[in-house]
């Protein structure tokens, strides 16, 4: 049980088996079982689907969710107060899963997988050059978030009314639900300006991946286990209770979803992701990005320089995952 990046890793030492044998497939939403397809293969039982990043909003300061980033920089400025300890924005800014969606917004990916399934670090690219240089720029040219801000920094500054918007993912909304209540707003990520592209989050979710040893004496209890898990009714009480979308099509489509409010915005809100690649490239380019945007954040390496350390690093990070 899982995220989808360990996938690669798993399926590459062998650990794991195709899901294809115990649980029919074309069952789940393309959302949800891409991200775990390893060259044809779903190697992984997707329970849920997002996993995401969207945009968060306290209506008590603001009204509306932007459709812009231009939009989004306007409206923060007007709540920037640094010295109040007071920002129009926040998030993890160090970190590369919100750095990505920027990337994809400017035409990039981190990984570029071919129709066979093999995949090709793409690090050093005009897009994440870009990326990482907007994102340095919001800090020091249009100063709307902190100049330092990791996880729980972002998260305690939009619950206690310090920051008007905060970018954070799906897991978020039970807890940001308790404390705001009605004035919790929920929005797709942005369109970036400069490109006239969404941002892009990653999409994901949580898997039950297969253990490649099982004995084939217990392969029938595991195949009517794992289509349990992922019935209808089972699928619609996991989104009910958690707040997560359902796997299925068949559970997506219930009424019941669609009467979640939760959930809607979420939906909408993964509309312009993209699958987070299971490979092994991918948990190797992870690895590589974070210490690079963090110089760069920090003003210690430019994102020209940057991007080439970046893909330099994921190539040797690579090169020990796969000996």
């Amino acid at each position: 049980w899982g995220p989808n990046d360990i996938a690669g890793v798993f399926a590459t030492a062998k650990l794991i088996q195709s899901a294809d044998a115990f649980v029919d497939v074309n069952k789940f939403t393309p959302a949800a079982s891409e991200p775990v397809r390893l060259k044809g293969a779903v190697m992984g039982v997707p329970m849920t689907y997002g996993n995401h990043l969207m945009l968060f909003f306290n209506k008590n300061i603001v009204a509306n969710a932007p459709s812009t980033t231009d939009e989004l920089i306007q409206s923060a400025r007007t709540h920037t107060d640094a010295k109040a300890n007071k920002f129009g924005l926040v998030f993890f800014q160090n970190e590369p899963f919100w750095l990505a969606p920027f990337v994809g917004a400017f035409g990039g990916w981190p990984l570029v997988i071919d129709p066979d399934g093999n995949a090709r670090l793409e690090l050093n690219s005009d897009a994440m050059k870009n990326a990482l240089a907007y994102l340095y720029k919001l800090k020091t040219v249009d100063k709307i978030i902190p100049k330092e801000c990791d996880y729980d920094c972002a998260k305690g500054l939009f619950l206690e009314g310090k920051a008007a918007f905060t970018i954070n993912g799906d897991w978020s909304v039970k807890e940001f639900q308790a404390k705001l209540g009605d004035q919790l707003g929920i929005a797709p990520l942005p369109v970036l300006s400069e490109t006239n592209r969404p941002l892009t989050p990653m999409i994901s979710g949580r898997y039950v991946f297969i253990n490649a040893q099982i004995a084939p004496t217990k392969k029938e209890a595991v195949k009517e286990f794992l289509n349990f898990l992922t019935s209808r009714e089972i699928q619609i009480e996991v989104a009910e209770r958690l707040n997560r979308i359902p796997a299925t099509s068949e559970a997506l489509n219930d009424p019941r979803i669609s009467g979640l409010k939760a959930i809607q915005p979420m939906i909408a809100a993964a509309a312009n992701g993209r699958p987070m690649p299971a490979q092994t490239e991918m948990r190797a380019a992870w690895d590589a990005m974070r210490p690079v945007q963090q110089k760069i954040m920090s003003g210690d390496l430019t994102p020209e320089k940057g991007v080439n350390v970046m893909q330099q690093s994921a190539l040797e990070k690579l090169a020990a995952l796969k000996k």
